[in-house]
């Protein structure tokens, strides 16, 4: 796992974003899934009768809950690994490290996206996206 702490920047050319984009949609896709999934078991609360069969239940779900959780965790952490920063499994947003003209930028992708359209400055976030066509032709 990547150790959180201080990790480093993987800077990654948008040619090698590109190649990552088959096996990320498959795997955002799930990871997506998933944490529909545990926000939906955060919201149910199931009474019994027996206090023991209620006890029971609460440890299943909240082993599963963190199985889940786990899960996405350890995905995360491999897509870190090789370049790929999620920043919103509700909307399937990823970011890029990168480098142009000497700076740190972001090439950002969503899910649903057929290809890598879009970067931003290190510190400008979704709103700030512009298209790649702008930065290509030096106009930014």
């Amino acid at each position: 796992m990547v150790e959180m702490d201080n990790p480093p920047k993987n800077y990654i050319s948008m040619d090698e974003a590109r190649t990552l984009l088959p096996g990320l949609r498959k795997r955002l896709t799930r990871l997506m899934r998933i944490h529909r999934a545990l926000s939906l078991m955060q919201t149910i609360h199931l009474s019994y009768d027996d206090n023991h069969a209620e006890v029971i239940s609460q440890i299943k779900q909240y082993r599963e809950f963190h199985r889940l959780s786990y899960q996405i965790y350890k995905n995360l952490d491999e897509l870190f690994s090789k370049g790929c920063i999620v920043k919103d499994l509700d909307i399937g947003l990823v970011d890029f490290y990168s480098r142009f003209g000497g700076r740190d930028i972001l090439l950002c992708w969503q899910l649903g996206e057929a290809d890598i359209q879009y970067w931003h400055e290190v510190d400008g976030g979704y709103e700030g996206r512009k298209p790649i066509s702008k930065l290509i032709e030096g106009r930014v």
